[in-house]
């Protein structure tokens, strides 16, 4: 099972866990380059934009690539004066296993508005997918558009786990370098902790 015991020691320890290519035997790099393939595949999507941060969010160490898709045409994107709020799905690519897991996300741009008009992007901000969420979706209709990412992550070998498997806390002592969870929040180490955790 890629989410026993030992596996999710291995991986709360940066170890990469795996029986098929490129978890078995690749390299790093070897990974990164299949997980930028799996995101090429889903920007192909005639419904979905897609996003990617394969920059550890630009410090640390984050042991997933998190990708976030959205309607194509701003069909989820609504505009409130110079702020754009886009609906999406969160996907997270762990680099440690062929391990996903999705769910809503929400982000937003800040305008100003510069000579003739132009806007220019003055704010960013994104959210975090937590175990609590796993396995939804934004308000809408999103069904179709979650078919076609489940399908690509099954194409290149993906294991989705359950909301209520990733939300069990760990059986074990663990020490995990996340921002993300656990104690930091007053909550004790949940599955989803050893798998998609982020050392800022």
């Amino acid at each position: 099972m890629i989410l026993s015991n030992d596996n999710l020691q291995a991986m709360i320890s940066g170890s990469i866990v795996g029986t098929s290519w490129p978890y078995d035997c690749g390299s790093t790099e070897d990974i990164e380059s299949y997980l930028r393939g799996l995101v090429a595949e889903l920007s192909r999507s005639t419904l979905l934009e897609v996003e990617s941060d394969f920059s550890h969010y630009g410090s640390g160490f984050a042991s997933y690539v998190h990708v976030f898709c959205f309607k194509r045409d701003g069909k989820s994107t609504v505009r409130e004066r110079d702020t754009d709020q886009t609906d999406g799905i969160a996907v997270y690519l762990s680099r440690l296993a062929p391990v996903a897991a999705y769910g809503p996300e929400q982000r937003t741009k800040s305008y100003r508005r510069g000579w003739f008009g132009l806007r220019k992007v003055v704010g960013k901000s994104f959210g975090n997918l937590e175990a609590e969420r796993v396995g939804e979706s934004p308000p809408g209709d999103w069904s179709e558009a979650i078919d076609e990412i489940k399908g690509v992550l099954y194409r290149f070998g993906f294991f989705l786990p359950s909301r209520e498997e990733l939300s069990k806390e760990l059986p074990f002592a663990a020490d995990i370098p996340t921002i993300l969870g656990g104690p930091i929040y007053g909550q004790p180490y949940r599955v989803f902790d050893a798998v998609f955790y982020w050392e800022d």
